[in-house]
């Protein structure tokens, strides 16, 4: 039942109403903060017609809070933003560096709405949020946010309204409604043969650790925390194969002054299907076979470094893994010394996955080996590499059924 309380001026006529509908007790036995409404009688000519106003308003809006269609949305934005972000990783229904992805870009979201309480924000807050975000001076370095750094902004924005709304603290989710700006794809980066062979010649000069780290970066596909995070034990020499079960990552949150807090840890792959089996060429397992020779005569202890949990890539103490940091000085080192133009390790993937498909090999094991949950996300990706690919192939479509009427002719 509805609780009504008639608000009266001085001289006694009612001029408002405030309704209070009660949510029951919590699990403290606490009674819970009810739904209140307030409604305007100033207009009402009569005290009878002013209750009547006030006892139709009430019935409609405990029918409206007991089919769910009122919300609550009294929490303020930060506070909530700050709730879901937690229960998602408690819930690890997130990946960790996604997790400090999100509390990077809610710095830039809280100064503009995080004071705002949930049910006042609406789409044009939002769109006032993204417009600052394109402003010039909004990246660190003073420069601007791109499209596609202020659609995350959005992502994450849109993500805590829905758990409000799936909450039942807002009814519909203000950031559905939004102009964002547009986002222009890029070409994914990616090497052309002759400077890959230039790579492959220059490695000839380097220790065989980087030699070998490069040549799995470029024949396997797989992303530089997956490289980093291999184990003797994922290593199948019997089927010329290696198996992806993990990814060595850092994040700054994580780093302290100890060594367990070195910003260094382990996670599952970036997706369920990125946990895959890649063959790879008998030429980079020799590479392998070579360097762990090299590796024994470097002193360590053989049992605990070629132990089957041990990792392929470590730091100076035989156990650590690789920081992904030492990685990326070590191209920057190598393309300085011999010429060649910027590379990051990521590119070797967009190139490995880039002459897979140049030289005709079907999209689905192309999508497969690089650990994609969807064929779409891969064709999305390399859509002007395959768009080049098929020119090519009406080539020789061309040259085949076409070539002998034009010597006849």
């Amino acid at each position: 039942m509805a609780n009504i309380r008639i608000n009266r001026n001085a001289e006694g006529i009612p001029t408002s109403a405030t309704i209070r509908v009660f949510k029951g007790r919590g699990a403290d036995g606490k009674q819970l903060k009810p739904w209140v409404l307030n409604v305007d009688l100033s207009a009402c000519k009569t005290e009878k017609a002013a209750l009547k106003k006030a006892d139709s308003a009430a019935a409609i809006f405990e029918k409206q809070c007991k089919e769910g269609q009122v919300a609550d949305g009294r929490k303020r934005f930060e506070e909530y933003a700050l709730y879901v972000i937690d229960l998602k990783e408690s819930r690890e229904t997130l990946k960790r560096s996604t997790i400090a992805r999100y509390k990077e870009l809610l710095g830039r979201i809280t100064p503009e709405i995080g004071f705002m309480k949930l049910s006042e924000i609406r789409p044009d807050h939002l769109n006032s949020l993204y417009s600052k975000l394109s402003a010039p001076g909004s990246a660190r370095n003073g420069g601007t946010l791109s499209p596609k750094t202020v659609t995350e902004h959005h992502r994450l924005c849109h993500m805590i309204f829905e758990q409000a709304v799936k909450e039942g603290l807002l009814v519909t989710n203000p950031a559905d409604r939004v102009t964002l700006p547009k986002v222009n794809k890029k070409d994914v980066n990616y090497y052309q043969p002759e400077t890959v062979e230039k790579i492959l010649a220059a490695l000839e000069n380097e220790p065989i650790k980087w030699k070998l780290f490069i040549h799995l970066l470029l024949v396997s596909a797989c992303r530089r925390g997956e490289i980093l995070g291999l184990t003797w034990g994922a290593i199948d020499f019997q089927n010329r194969r290696i198996h992806i079960t993990q990814s060595v990552l850092y994040s700054p949150e994580r780093k302290g002054k100890g060594k367990a807090e070195s910003g260094l840890y382990v996670d599952t792959p970036k997706t369920k299907t990125s946990v895959r089996w890649i063959t790879i060429p008998q030429e980079t397992l020799n590479l392998i076979a070579e360097y762990k020779q090299d590796e024994m005569k470097q002193g360590y202890n053989t049992f605990d470094r070629f132990r089957a949990d041990s990792f392929v890539f470590t730091q100076l103490d035989g156990k650590s893994p690789m920081h992904p940091h030492s990685v990326k000085c070590f191209l920057e080192r190598f393309e300085k010394k011999n010429d060649l133009p910027h590379l990051n390790a990521h590119a070797f993937r967009h190139t490995a996955a880039s002459m897979l498909l140049f030289g005709g090999a079907d999209l689905a094991g192309v999508s497969k080996r690089l650990g994609h949950s969807k064929i779409s996300t891969t064709s999305d990706i390399y859509c002007h590499v395959i768009e080049q690919s098929d020119k090519r192939n009406a080539d020789i479509l061309e040259n085949a059924l076409y070539s002998s009427k034009t010597k006849k002719a």
